[in-house]
């Protein structure tokens, strides 16, 4: 789940052209892999994790890596 975690917003800084901070890539996987592995039922851990997840992205950039760019 880290591993992916990092590649995919990898992935979404280079796509949206931002620089990206390793530290936030890392705390934001890391965040992430820790809603995955907690003992909740599986239709929970389907909303816990993406939703965690860009909340961190938004509290951290206000934004950028949430709006509509396609």
């Amino acid at each position: 789940m880290f591993t992916v975690s990092v590649l995919v917003l990898w992935g979404v800084h280079r796509v949206l052209s931002l620089e990206p901070s390793w530290s936030l890539i890392a705390s934001v996987a890391l965040v992430a892999t820790v809603l995955e592995s907690l003992p909740l039922r599986s239709a929970y851990d389907e909303f816990t994790v993406p939703f965690g997840t860009a909340l961190l992205l938004w509290l951290a950039y206000g934004g950028p890596l949430l709006s509509v760019t396609w």
